[in-house]
């Protein structure tokens, strides 16, 4: 078996593809992305370019729904939950 990472105490034999957490009253679901999280994908991009493109270059007012897209696509051929974007 191999260690999902998600948990030290957590051992699974396939990768986690959706993993549930309790933060107090709140519940919090981590899972992969899908080809329709592009598009808030997109909008929070945009929603951040005045705070934070001076930090990442990728982060511009001419983000598309093309980038996220390929972006979400990126990510899920590595096999991780996370990979910035480039």
């Amino acid at each position: 078996m191999t260690r999902c990472g998600l948990s030290p105490e957590c051992f699974c034999p396939f990768p986690v593809l959706e993993k549930l957490f309790r933060m107090g009253s709140m519940e919090v679901v981590i899972r992969k992305y899908s080809e329709g999280d592009a598009a808030g994908f997109q909008q929070v991009v945009l929603e951040s370019v005045e705070h934070i493109s001076r930090w990442l270059s990728w982060c511009t007012p001419d983000y598309s729904i093309d980038d996220a897209a390929s972006w979400v696509q990126s990510i899920n051929l590595s096999g991780r939950l996370w990979l910035p974007p480039i």
